[in-house]
């Protein structure tokens, strides 16, 4: 199913996304990851929710890396997926490495969110790195959208392109 970047996909994608549960995603990430035969070696790169999503996979399962670009709602029970309790506070179970990006200016996640996964991931001693870029908005990365944005977008894909390039070569 492709949604439209539009007022009514947005609606769409919200209530879809409102139907989405902890064990659904870890069923469909194991799935994926049986069809592409991917085994131990397997990253994971997910963004907004889609972020949210990698970053709960990642808790779940033996991901190689994890790359979570503006995910939101970690820190709170503010939709579904994320509850009985935040996302955040089943950061222990990250065994791969974890990349955060996120722009400077993201209204969904806030500094404060930000400082509070930064803290959790150093104090649960999960390799990761928390990539900041200056200047850039929420979606920063989605091409064909008003929220693009060229510059960080090549900064972010540069990140990606090394981070897996570094953890998946033999």
């Amino acid at each position: 199913m492709v949604l439209a970047a539009t007022p009514e996909g947005r609606t769409r994608g919200f209530a879809l996304m409102g139907t989405l549960t902890r064990p659904g995603v870890l069923a469909d990430v194991q799935a994926a990851r049986e069809y592409l035969g991917t085994g131990e070696r397997t990253a994971m790169v997910g963004l907004s929710m889609g972020g949210h999503l990698a970053y709960y996979a990642a808790t779940q399962l033996d991901l190689a890396v994890t790359i979570a670009l503006y995910a939101g709602w970690l820190t709170s029970t503010g939709m579904p997926v994320s509850t009985p309790e935040p996302t955040i506070e089943l950061t222990a179970g990250i065994k791969g490495r974890l990349v955060y990006i996120v722009g400077e200016d993201d209204h969904v996640v806030t500094p404060e969110q930000r400082t509070a996964i930064d803290a959790r991931l150093t104090a649960e001693g999960i390799r990761h790195d928390m990539i900041i870029i200056p200047g850039a908005a929420h979606a920063f990365l989605a091409e064909g959208t008003p929220a693009y944005q060229p510059a960080p977008a090549a900064q972010a894909w540069q990140v990606i392109a090394r981070t897996l390039a570094a953890e998946l070569t033999c």
